[in-house]
């Protein structure tokens, strides 16, 4: 007794003392064996109910147990059936071994005689797939909407996307909604068979065709500005990087991370700070609803210089200090890393100098005291003449009392450049100069 399925144990085939229906195959006299097929009166059996199966255009269910040249064989009612490659699936598998042991429906298509007389049957699963494919297109098609979310399963990758099986329809991710951050191939994110979530864009339902996203921006933008403020904060997705600055995706919206404001440092391009595709805690420092515009925060208060400095400064300090620049009306020197304090020029010398070049150099390391610490402004005062001790000090201090008053602490933070002070150091000239002249004018006759 055998089977036409390799697979098939014999003993879910028949039980002890069940009764069957077999086929003598031969008689031996001289040995009293006689020889069974249950597989023959099987097959018999089989090839009648598969007859009415194709007459009646039914369904039926088989596990391929082969793969031969040109398709696969499947079992159906005890029989081999044979599927062309052509007919194994919806589109051309160009491997038939996934389907190996698996159980599939088919239709029988063809049965005929070969010429030696033994009987073919020819079956098809595409035949079956299209129909149930039809069937889902048109329950999708039904009901489909933009802006409707379905879970698909990826089918195949291109280039410029991956084609999600939506359920007997595919749709088109583009390449550039599968991620955040840009991507050079959809396989970077995705692979065939994997399941995810996705949005209907847009449809086409007289071409068929299907826009998808992972997301819908716009949905979420409108989320986003209605609860947006200034100093909320976010977990971003650092999208891209430009020379001034990283656009991170705080849920729907790109804001602008300036390069100033990504490190309490100078850098020199914000990939020193960050890369593409990190997340980076931000916070908004200025939003503008009407032309959809976030200016995001990225440095914390506490790592600021000026924080760290101040922490063990205190006015009347005595430090030591290296000068850093050198202006008309004064000296910036280094009083910790990053930040500067102002020596004002009536604090150079307890002698009367005309420019603080006279007296002092770029590089100099100078000793001084602390005048002055303004938390508010991010200001430090210093003096060297506080730490001098001369009888002149007085007089000093008499003429002093006389000149123009300049600023006598350095602004780390503020809306205006050193450029700007010179400026209006100029302007200022040319007035005294002009209000001068007009002084010395002739009165008319």
């Amino acid at each position: 007794m055998n089977t036409n399925d390799p697979n098939d144990n014999i003993n879910d085939l028949v039980k002890i003392g069940e009764e069957v229906d077999v086929y003598i195959v031969h008689v031996s006299d001289r040995d009293g064996v006689v020889t069974l097929s249950k597989k023959k009166i099987d097959a018999v059996k089989g090839m009648e109910e598969l007859k009415a199966a194709f007459e009646n255009n039914e369904v039926l269910s088989g596990r391929v147990v082969e793969l031969v040249r040109g398709g696969v064989v499947t079992i159906a009612k005890g029989v081999r059936v044979f599927i062309p490659a052509s007919e194994c699936a919806l589109n051309y598998l160009s491997d038939l071994g996934v389907l190996l042991n698996t159980e599939q429906k088919f239709r029988i298509i063809k049965m005929d005689t070969d010429r030696r007389g033994r009987q073919r049957v020819v079956g098809s699963i595409k035949t079956v797939a299209k129909e149930a494919a039809d069937k889902a297109s048109a329950e999708f098609w039904a009901t489909a909407e933009e802006g409707k979310q379905y879970k698909g399963i990826v089918k195949s990758l291109t280039s410029f996307g991956a084609f999600i099986d939506l359920g007997g329809v595919d749709g088109l991710i583009h390449i550039s909604e599968l991620s955040p951050i840009r991507i050079s191939h959809p396989s970077e994110v995705v692979k065939v068979g994997d399941e995810i979530e996705v949005y209907i864009k847009e449809l086409d339902k007289d071409k068929n065709r299907i826009s998808l996203v992972r997301e819908l921006k716009e949905q979420k933008a409108a989320e986003f500005w209605k609860d947006a403020e200034i100093g909320k904060k976010y977990t971003g997705i650092v999208k891209s990087i430009t020379p001034f600055g990283a656009f991170v995706d705080i849920g729907g919206v790109d804001g602008l991370v300036h390069i100033s404001e990504l490190s309490w440092n100078r850098i020199k391009h914000p990939s020193e700070i960050v890369s593409v595709g990190q997340e980076l805690e931000v916070y908004i420092k200025d939003l503008d609803k009407d032309k959809g515009k976030v200016s995001l925060g990225y440095k914390k208060e506490e790592d600021s210089p000026w924080v760290k400095a101040v922490k063990d400064l205190h006015v009347g300090d005595k430090i030591q200090a290296k000068i850093v620049r050198i202006l008309p009306f004064g000296a910036f020197a280094e009083v910790a890393e990053y930040v500067d304090g102002l020596i004002h020029i009536s604090q150079i010398s307890n002698e009367r100098i005309n420019k603080p070049s006279d007296v002092l150099a770029i590089g100099d390391v100078v000793d001084c005291e602390i005048v002055e610490i303004n938390d508010d402004t991010k200001q430090i005062g210093l003096s060297m003449k506080a730490l001098m001790t001369d009888s002149a000090s007085d007089v000093t201090a008499d003429s002093d009392s006389n000149e123009e008053v300049l600023p006598n602490s350095y602004i780390e933070e503020t809306s205006f450049t050193l450029g700007d002070i010179l400026d209006s150091a100029e302007v200022s000239e040319d007035s005294e100069k002009k209000a001068s002249e007009d002084v010395n004018e002739e009165p008319e006759a």
